[in-house]
């Protein structure tokens, strides 16, 4: 097991695009597992690898009401999108901030398992909004981003008052 901690921001990882995942087997599951492990611990719903400070496209979430549903999605990517919504969504990476966020009602996603076998997801409600939301990490952008430019701005002022009083 790994020791795996979280990412707030305004740390540069989280604002960075991953690099795509090449090698799979045990040691990628592990790291799935320890971010599952951490993810839970925080009470979180999903987990991105730039939130534990990786540069790798894998997230985590937990599993929707289906078995099947994979926990860990390896390179990810949205291939389609269907409708819209709008979600409070909060952060891990963005303690103590919740904030309104227009999303896609239902995705498809394409993904790889940790021994790289290929998966597809069609997504709605609450686990179509985690997808969206875990790929925007991978992709370096967060939750705050899909807000206008003095919103984003009295999140972060918010932010640097709570790193203070920390």
């Amino acid at each position: 097991m790994t020791t795996l901690s979280l990412v707030t921001w305004p740390d540069k990882r989280l604002v960075r695009a991953c690099k795509p995942v090449a090698e799979f087997g045990p040691e990628l599951a592990n790291i799935a597992a320890d971010m599952r492990d951490l993810m839970v611990r925080e009470e979180g719903i999903g987990l991105a690898a730039p939130q534990v400070g990786l540069d790798m496209r894998l997230l985590v979430c937990l599993q929707d009401d289906e078995d099947s549903i994979p926990y860990a999605f390896i390179n990810p990517r949205i291939v389609e999108r269907k409708g819209e919504t709008i979600s409070n969504e909060g952060c891990l990476s963005l303690p103590g901030v919740t904030v309104p966020v227009k999303r896609a009602e239902s995705v498809s996603v394409l993904a790889q398992h940790t021994n790289g076998d290929q998966f597809r997801v069609d997504a709605t409600g609450r686990l179509a909004i985690v997808l969206q939301h875990e790929i925007d990490h991978l992709d370096g952008k967060m939750m705050i981003d899909h807000l206008p430019g003095g919103q984003r701005q009295q999140i972060r002022n918010h932010m640097k008052t709570f790193r203070v009083r920390k």
